[in-house]
């Protein structure tokens, strides 16, 4: 097996510990190793899908690695970036009708 292999192994249970949505690893400045899980977790099928991306980084991670390479970071980055899921809104409850203020005596 070959050691990226295991290192996607690796990355995919930190991921899964961490709850996180996309894990991405800088091997160097024009090749990028990115994790994403898609689709729904259902209690009835609580398997998880992943897709594994090997090849040049988008937009977002090439400013990143200029940032790095900025910073004076050597490659390969050793820390992977983590994405974690936006938190769900919480709903507000409003009600629909509308109190008529108490009448008061004089």
């Amino acid at each position: 097996m070959p050691k990226f292999m295991k290192d996607l192994i690796v990355y995919l249970l930190a991921m899964h510990i961490k709850k996180a949505k996309t894990a991405t690893f800088y091997n160097a400045p024009d090749a990028v190793i990115r994790i994403t899980e898609f689709g729904k977790w259902r209690k009835r099928e609580p398997s998880l899908d992943f897709r594994i991306t090997l090849g040049r980084p988008n937009y977002e991670a090439s400013q990143f690695i200029k940032l790095c390479q900025r910073a004076g970071e050597k490659f390969p980055v050793k820390k992977v970036q983590y994405k974690f899921r936006k938190p769900k809104a919480k709903r507000v409850k409003v009600s629909t009708t509308r109190r008529r203020p108490k009448k008061t005596k004089i």
